[in-house]
């Protein structure tokens, strides 16, 4: 599974189950079971908030995912065109360890800002970014799989 080969973290490994099961939480979700009042985006606030629409077809998330592959090409001096299957699945017809680790927390980025009400921005993605990499380099460490990050994080330049 994607997420075992490319995070050492649980919870970037449990996300992407929760997103490739469908089992998050959105707005239409909880317009049904009744617990909020409005199934709209909570970015655009003008369609109906679905996992495809909230990680990929929002206008606030179009922008956000044209930014992200602008700051992969400055990061990995690599362009990239980003798929709907891509963002949802990852990228499965080559191996791109980094690159999926990012889409990964990419994801998450966009799911922690529709939890705060805040506008995505590739800023608040670069800071968590950082983040990240600073958690695996701990656990890497603690773990004995230093090579892991080495190989992984290898020519980026943050």
């Amino acid at each position: 599974m994607l997420p075992h080969k490319v995070a050492l973290e649980h919870y970037v490994r449990a996300f992407q189950y929760k997103v490739l099961n469908r089992i998050l939480y959105i707005n239409e979700k909880l317009h049904k079971i009744g617990f909020i009042s409005q199934k709209d985006c909570t970015f655009c606030k003008s369609e109906l908030e679905t996992l495809t629409h909230l990680l990929y077809h929002c206008p606030f998330s179009i922008a956000f995912w044209k930014d992200f592959e602008v700051y992969w090409s400055l990061v990995k001096n690599e362009q990239i065109h980003l798929t709907l299957e891509d963002i949802i699945m990852g990228i499965i017809k080559r191996p791109c360890p980094l690159l999926n680790y990012f889409l990964l927390i990419a994801k998450i980025y966009l799911w922690d800002c529709r939890r705060n009400q805040t506008f995505p921005t590739i800023y608040g993605f670069k800071a968590k970014i950082e983040l990240k990499y600073e958690t695996e380099a701990y656990i890497a460490r603690k773990s004995n799989k230093i090579e892991f990050i080495q190989f992984k994080w290898a020519n980026c330049f943050l």
